[in-house]
């Protein structure tokens, strides 16, 4: 069941997001979109100052070589199936 408030975040994100093969958003287009999604202003300075990238990247490839089906999307915006 979707609550309000995520449908409010949904449709943030899909009213922002960029154009295939693009570049992408900035981390500050992300934080802006953060802010307006209603996220405390810890969570967002946690994601645009990459303190969990480490983490991500790792768990990350522990999902691509655990068989399942993923999709991977790398800096440079571009993506393939892992």
């Amino acid at each position: 069941m979707c609550t309000e408030r995520g449908r409010v975040r949904r449709n943030l994100l899909l009213q922002a997001q960029p154009v295939a093969g693009g570049s992408g958003l900035t981390d500050a287009n992300i934080g802006l979109l953060a802010e307006q999604a209603g996220y405390e202003p810890l969570y967002i300075r946690c994601a645009v100052q990459h303190q969990y990238a480490s983490w991500v990247a790792s768990e990350t490839r522990s999902a691509e070589h655990s068989g399942i089906d993923a999709v991977r999307v790398n800096v440079k915006g571009s993506q393939g199936n892992g």
